[in-house]
C-alpha cells in the first residue's frame, strides 16, 4: 500500500519521528511500531495525532503506547464540538505529562497569518495558553505550508513562546508523581534537588532519551543538559521542553561520565567555580533504563 511505501521512504531518509494520522486506539500505534521494528534497528519515535473522537475515548491507552502526542485541533474540532476542544487540549496535555510523554499542540495557531503579516490578539493568546497548558512544542501548518508570510509566522510564534516562557520561569515547577520505576523516581528527585538548591544546571546522561524526557515534564528552573553518545537521541531530544541535547563520546565509567557532565556545564557557561549542578547517572553506563544515582557537584 502507499502507506507502507511512504514508511519505507521515510525510514530510508533517516527520519527521527513518524506521525500516524487519525489514530483510533493503541493498536494503531502498536502496528506501526511493529512495522518500523521490522524495517530498522533505529529507535524511531512515534507521534500519535489526536484527530478523531475515537481517540478521545481511548486517549489514555494512546498516550501510553506513543512517544509523542500531537493535538491536531483543526481536524479534532470537526470531529467534536469546537467548544469542547479547549477542554480536551488541556486534558490531553496534563495526561501526557503525567506519563512523561512529549506533547505538540498544532493547527490553527496563527491562522490569520496565512493572509496577513500580523496575528490577531486572540491568536497570540491562544499560542500563549498552549504553552501555559504545558506543551513541549507548538506547530504551525497552513501558515508556513501555503501562507503568504511564513517567516513572519515563525518569528511571531517564537517571540510569543520566549516571552511566555520567561514569565513561567518565575512560577513554581510542575509537580507530577513519580511513576513506579527507579528511573522515574530518581529523575523526579533530581528536579526537586535542583530547584531547592537553585542549581545552575541539571545534567542527565541518557542512552535512550527517557531520563531527559521524565526530567523535562517537571519543568525545572535549571537548564537540562541531556548528554548522549547517540546522534538519533540528540535529534529526538530537540523537541522536548527545556532540554539541550549534547553529543559526546561514550563514557567508560560513572566517574568518567561525571567528569564529562561537569566539563560540559562549565564549557557552556552554565556553571562557574562555586556553583552547584545536579547530575543523574546509572551504574551501568550507556545502558538504557538504568538511571539509579543522583550527585550534587560543586564546581571547583
Amino acid at each position: 500500500s502507499k502507506d507502507i511505501q511512504d514508511l519505507d521512504f521515510a525510514l530510508q531518509a533517516g527520519v527521527d519521528y513518524i506521525a500516524i494520522s487519525f489514530v483510533k486506539s493503541a493498536d494503531d500505534i502498536r502496528k506501526l511500531r511493529e512495522l518500523v521494528g521490522q524495517r530498522t534497528e533505529r529507535a524511531v519515535k512515534i507521534i500519535a495525532k489526536v484527530e478523531r473522537h475515537e481517540a478521545i475515548s481511548n486517549i489514555d491507552e494512546i498516550i501510553e503506547a506513543s512517544d509523542v502526542v500531537m493535538i491536531a485541533r483543526g481536524d479534532l474540532g470537526v470531529e467534536i464540538a469546537p467548544e469542547r476542544v479547549p477542554y480536551w487540549q488541556k486534558e490531553i496535555i496534563a495526561r501526557a505529562l503525567e506519563k512523561s510523554r512529549t506533547v505538540i499542540t498544532a493547527t490553527q495557531m496563527l491562522e490569520s497569518m496565512i493572509e496577513r503579516p500580523t496575528p490577531t490578539r486572540a491568536e497570540a493568546s491562544d499560542v500563549a495558553n498552549a504553552i501555559y497548558d504545558g506543551s513541549d512544542a507548538i506547530m504551525l501548518s497552513g501558515e508556513t505550508a501555503v501562507g503568504k508570510y511564513p517567516v513572519e509566522a515563525v518569528s511571531t510564534m517564537n517571540r510569543i513562546a520566549r516571552t511566555v516562557e520567561s514569565m513561567l520561569k518565575r512560577q513554581a515547577p510542575m509537580k507530577y508523581p513519580a511513576q513506579r520505576t527507579v528511573t522515574s523516581a530518581i529523575s523526579t528527585a533530581a528536579c526537586e534537588l535542583s530547584d531547592s538548591l537553585n542549581a545552575r544546571a541539571l545534567v542527565t546522561p541518557t542512552s535512550s532519551g527517557t531520563t531527559a524526557q521524565i526530567v523535562s515534564k517537571h519543568r525545572p528552573h535549571a537548564p537540562i543538559l541531556a548528554v548522549t553518545s547517540k546522534r538519533d537521541v540528540v535529534n529526538q531530544l530537540a523537541m522536548m521542553w527545556g532540554v539541550e541535547p549534547i553529543l559526546v563520546q561514550p563514557a567508560r565509567t560513572t566517574d568518567d561520565m561525571f567528569e564529562k557532565a561537569v566539563s560540559i556545564a562549565v564549557d557552556r557557561g552554565l556553571a562557574k567555580p562555586g556553583d552547584e549542578i545536579v547530575i543523574t547517572a546509572g551504574v551501568h553506563v550507556n545502558v538504557p533504563g538504568t538511571t539509579n544515582l543522583i550527585k550534587v557537584h560543586r564546581v571547583e
